[in-house]
């Protein structure tokens, strides 16, 4: 959404990158709590436990890959003002 606004500095774009990272990471995080206390409530405890190692690596795996993004976004973001005020 936000790249769809030419005149916007790369400041903003990247730090609205950011902030979609960061949403997404928390919205995956409480979408996994949720499933957790849900099944543990229907008592799927062999379930449960079988989800929570398969969703937890799969956290991991999109969790390493908003941190490489947001990493990007950072250094694209903060370079120019590196370079600047150097």
């Amino acid at each position: 959404m936000c790249r769809l606004r030419p005149c916007m500095s790369d400041f903003v774009v990247y730090s609205c990158d950011f902030l979609a990272c960061a949403f997404f990471s928390l919205s995956v995080f409480h979408l996994w709590i949720e499933i957790t206390l849900i099944m543990r409530m229907l008592c799927f405890q062999r379930f449960v436990d079988s989800f929570i190692q398969l969703f937890s690596a799969f956290a991991i795996a999109i969790n390493v890959f908003v941190a490489s993004a947001v990493t990007r976004s950072l250094l694209v973001a903060v370079a120019p003002l590196v370079v600047v005020i150097g």
